[in-house]
């Protein structure tokens, strides 16, 4: 498969990777591939039946996969780094290895014969075959450019940033300080302890078209959101993750840092938070706040839809409304 395009001619490594969900199951296969290899032990073929059983009563999790090429290299001269990615959703991507052959077959209904004799079959299929067989599967992919300086949210989508509807784009393609306004309905939780966070992290109080003001404010590679609903502020800090929280936006409120995915769908931004830590500490996944948080374009208007809920403890704030962007 060709992910690379000729105008890197001198590539100087590739990463490739996969993985199944949930996580753990990911990490044992790396263990016992591991263990096999360290201590030379016989295949583990016998115990498939086995493995499939396990496979199987291990369902639980998103029903999502995914794969990526990684590719550093020369151009003119200049160190180069990008990435091809490639996401699933639900049964599509058990489908992809089989997709080759009718890839190949196709070609042939179009008299496109292969090569006779034994050769590699890098240039056999290219991203553009597997494109139009991608179409009618929830099968999306995109390159990345990994060393892009430009805004945070176009280094974290890389290309699937121009699937955007245009008003999303108008908000996040900037790396200059800006400010939007406009208002939104907001509804908290009406717990003690819910009461409490809200008050703590300064989020809005309930009620009907409330004013808000939004003002990104660039620094530290980074972007500082400073949300006003009606007299309440509170400020949160984004930025690319590093590390483990590659390709994912990290926000930071005070103590707490969260790793979010964002998942362009259905013309909607959305944001599923993957991990979180207290003080750099990381915290178990279940207790990670829930919600569905989008944006949308709506009528030509970006529209932002927040839900911010804690296990065991419930709703903590949701807030929904449009903004506009302010021309002062």
């Amino acid at each position: 498969l060709q992910v690379i395009p000729p105008e890197y001619p001198m590539l100087s490594d590739i990463w490739m990777g996969a993985g199944p969900v949930p996580e753990s199951l990911h990490r044992i296969l790396n263990i016992l591939a591991k263990a096999r290899a360290s201590l030379h032990l016989p295949s583990f073929e016998p115990f498939s039946r086995l493995f499939y059983l396990v496979l199987n009563l291990m369902k639980f999790g998103e029903h999502r996969g995914g794969m990526y090429v990684h590719a550093f290299g020369f151009r003119d001269g200049a160190s180069v780094e990008r990435s091809w990615h490639l996401l699933a959703e639900g049964d599509d991507g058990p489908f992809i290895p089989s997709m080759a052959i009718e890839a190949i077959v196709r070609k042939l209904m179009h008299g496109e014969s292969p090569s006779v004799g034994a050769r590699a079959a890098t240039r056999a299929l290219d991203l553009a075959d597997y494109d139009a067989l991608f179409a009618g599967r929830t099968i999306k992919t995109g390159f990345r450019n990994e060393r892009d300086d430009g805004p945070i949210y176009r280094q974290v989508l890389g290309s699937a940033f121009d699937t955007l509807p245009s008003i999303i784009k108008l908000l996040h393609d900037s790396s200059s300080p800006r400010k939007w306004s406009g208002f939104a309905r907001v509804t908290c939780g009406k717990g003690p302890i819910a009461r409490l966070i809200v008050g703590i992290i300064g989020f809005p109080k309930s009620g009907n078209e409330v004013p808000v003001k939004v003002t990104f404010s660039p620094e530290n590679g980074g972007e500082l959101w400073t949300r006003t609903f009606a007299e309440r502020t509170f400020k949160s800090f984004q930025a690319p993750g590093t590390g483990r929280n590659r390709h994912l936006l990290v926000e930071r409120f005070g103590i707490a840092e969260f790793a979010i995915a964002l998942v362009v769908e259905d013309d909607c931004l959305t944001l599923i938070p993957r991990r979180w830590s207290l003080l750099g500490v990381p915290m178990p996944a279940f207790l990670l706040p829930r919600g569905k948080s989008f944006e949308a374009e709506s009528d030509g208007q970006f529209q932002f839809d927040v839900t911010i809920a804690v296990p065991w403890i419930g709703l903590i704030v949701a807030y929904r409304g449009v903004l506009f962007p302010d021309q002062r």
